[in-house]
């Protein structure tokens, strides 16, 4: 339970906890895998005064949703500087996305593959809560110093179900039972530059 330093953006308490664990695998010399979730900015999106105060010339809610970002952007900050300062950078993958495409405007009795994004989904259809292109294809970065090039773009679709196969490949890492389906795949081609589109998958049953 939770009972210090809850005053400010709920990531900042978040990031607290995040470094903390960081700086504890770094003392006892061990690597470390670390998945973390910021609310920000979902619903109900309220900003701190600090950071609303930032947007005070934009109406309420979008004071609340910029300052929410800024928040959440100020913490991404803040893990970064850390882990440079603890010299893990350059051996740690940092990934970031979204879950999801932007909330949107449904009028009464419209169905959800109608939805108006109140986002921006460049013109793909749908937007949260839609399996359409507009509700599961978001942004996503990666940092990691010295394996991928600073500026790289790749448009190729790719999925958080790489993630897992991905750093298999870097660590390595054997999965010992045998015929274990694993959904996703490496990506690390992709990242290396050495493959421009996604392969198809293999199909895989267990019986």
């Amino acid at each position: 339970m939770v009972k210090e330093k809850l005053e400010g953006p709920a990531c900042r308490l978040v990031m607290d906890h995040a470094i903390s664990f960081i700086r504890q695998a770094k003392e006892n010399k061990q690597p470390f895998f670390i998945t973390i979730w910021f609310h920000e900015p979902h619903e109900p999106v309220v900003a701190c005064h600090k950071y609303r105060k930032m947007y005070e010339n934009f109406n309420y809610h979008e004071q609340n949703y910029y300052g929410c970002i800024t928040a959440m952007d100020e913490q991404i900050g803040r893990l970064r500087r850390e882990l440079r300062e603890l010299g893990l950078a350059k051996s740690t993958m940092v990934w970031f996305c979204s879950d999801n495409g932007p909330e949107v405007i449904r009028k009464k009795g419209e169905p959800f593959w109608r939805y108006n994004s109140c986002g921006i989904t460049a013109g793909l259809r749908g937007a949260k809560r839609s399996l359409f292109e507009g509700g599961i294809r978001v942004p996503a970065l990666l940092e990691w110093p010295g394996q991928v090039e600073p500026g790289c773009v790749i448009n190729t679709p790719c999925s958080t179900m790489d993630y897992f196969p991905t750093i298999q490949e870097v660590l390595n890492y054997k999965i010992k039972r045998k015929n274990w389906p694993i959904d996703g795949i490496s990506i690390l081609p992709l990242i290396k530059g050495q493959m421009t589109t996604r392969p198809k998958p293999i199909p895989f049953c267990l019986f």
